[in-house]
């Protein structure tokens, strides 16, 4: 069992029942966050996801450093649609990942401050897209261009 933040779309399955006559919130104007929150509303009504690690779904979407980024900015601009549609469901489970990681974030920002330490972390990205290699450099180009995104939406 797990809850409604895995309500992932595009890899999951329900009764056309159960929907009813709810729909994805069209304020969500980008393909993240509006799948979640669907799953919220029907978790209301009593939706239990379950996850099946033996089903087997394949999703292939060839990424690259720059769709990666955009993919960012795009789920940090949904993710202020999110807060403003719930702002309780966005503090109580969002605020907490925050306060965890308010040390990295608070220095992801001050980084951000500094266009050459962007620069640099988007020079290692890109050396390392086909590598799988420093992947704190593609989480800090994420976590940079996410909270752009949300800045920006909210």
């Amino acid at each position: 069992m797990t809850d409604f933040w895995h309500f992932y779309t595009s890899n999951l399955s329900l009764k056309r029942s159960f929907i009813g006559s709810d729909r994805f919130d069209v304020r969500f104007p980008y393909a993240a966050f509006e799948d979640v929150e669907f799953g919220y509303r029907l978790h209301l009504r009593g939706l239990k996801v379950v996850f099946l690690k033996e089903a087997i779904a394949y999703h292939h979407h060839p990424t690259t450093l720059a769709s990666s980024r955009r993919r960012a900015y795009l789920a940090g601009r949904s993710a202020a649609v999110l807060e403003r549609i719930h702002p309780d469901l966005f503090d109580r489970t969002i605020k907490r990942e925050r306060t965890a990681r308010r040390r990295v974030i608070s220095l992801l920002y001050s980084l951000a401050l500094n266009p050459l330490t962007i620069a640099g972390w988007h020079l290692l990205a890109r050396f390392a897209e086909n590598r799988f290699l420093f992947k704190s450099a593609f989480d800090g180009v994420y976590q940079y261009h996410y909270q752009r995104g949300y800045r920006d939406g909210a």
